[in-house]
C-alpha cells in the first residue's frame, strides 16, 4: 500500500495506517533512524521515521526494498514523495525479535540467554560495542 511520506525541517516519516496486531516495538536502526514493527511480524514496518542529518545509507540497508535512500532524499527536497510498505532484511528482523521478546514476552526468561540472543543481533547489525556490553553484562547471569 503506497502512502505518502511527510518530511518537514526535522526529517522524513511514513506510516502504514495499520493497528499492530499484537504490540508495536521500535526498533533504532541508526541514531535518529527509527522504525516500528508489529510484535507478530516483526519483518514489516509499520512506520519508520528518518530525521534530518541521520544515516540514510542505515536505514537503507536494513530494509529489503531497493531505491529507499531516494524516497528519503526525495521527500527531503519537498517532493511529494509516496512509499509502499517496506520490510527488513533477515539481520534486522532478528533484532526487532529481540526486542519484541525483551518488551512483551509475559513468561519468565532466563535474562541471560535473552541478553545473548539480543547481543548477536546487535552484532550482526553492526552494533559491536553494544553486543560487547550485553556479553559482559550477560557473563554474570550464566
Amino acid at each position: 500500500m503506497s502512502r505518502l511520506v511527510l518530511s518537514d525541517t526535522t526529517g522524513s516519516s511514513w506510516d502504514s495506517g495499520l493497528a499492530p496486531a499484537v504490540a508495536e516495538v521500535a526498533v533504532e536502526i541508526a541514531p535518529g533512524v527509527d522504525v516500528v514493527v508489529d510484535a507478530a511480524d516483526t519483518s514489516t514496518l509499520l512506520s519508520w521515521r528518518v530525521l534530518r542529518d541521520s544515516n540514510v545509507q542505515a536505514f537503507s540497508d536494513a530494509v529489503a526494498e531497493p531505491d529507499v535512500a531516494q524516497i528519503v532524499e526525495s521527500a527531503r527536497t519537498g517532493s511529494e514523495t509516496e512509499c509502499d510498505t517496506l520490510h527488513l532484511v533477515p539481520t534486522w528482523i532478528r533484532r526487532a525479535r529481540t526486542s519484541a521478546i525483551a518488551r512483551w514476552e509475559l513468561s519468565p526468561i532466563d535474562e541471560g540467554a535473552l541478553m545473548l540472543d539480543e547481543a548477536g543481533a546487535r552484532y550482526r547489525t553492526g552494533d559491536h560495542d553494544g553486543a560487547a556490553r550485553l556479553v559482559a553484562a550477560a557473563s554474570p547471569a550464566l
